[in-house]
């Protein structure tokens, strides 16, 4: 895609932005929930996922906090849970034509879909 500090084909930072949690009174009740999200990790030129990961927006196996983390080592696993190097598309992947907001162009916005 290529940008102002990107040049096209190269390495693209990309932001994602999703419902991560069921409404609440006064938001948009048509926006789904989106998880898990499946990152792939795509070789345009070949068209195959050379990795990825799954992010779950709390933890998978259903586990709540009721606390804060007592420290940053803490916190950390949290994050780290949320992750699985599972789940991913394996093998060859087509994919879907690029959309692109010219306002936010760096910017996948899974609200948008």
């Amino acid at each position: 895609m290529g940008t102002a500090t990107t040049p096209a084909g190269d390495f693209d930072p990309v932001v994602v932005a999703g419902a991560a949690d069921a409404v609440e009174a006064g938001e948009n009740p048509l926006i789904p929930v989106h998880t898990p999200i499946v990152f792939d990790i795509v070789d345009r030129w070949s068209g195959s996922s050379i990795g990825g990961c799954t992010y779950h927006v709390s933890h998978p196996g259903g586990r709540a906090n009721e606390e804060f983390p007592v420290n940053a080592n803490e916190a950390e696993s949290r994050r780290l849970a949320r992750f699985s190097a599972t789940g991913h598309t394996p093998g060859t992947i087509q994919l879907p034509p690029e959309e692109s907001n010219p306002d936010f162009p760096l910017t996948l916005d899974l609200r948008r879909r």
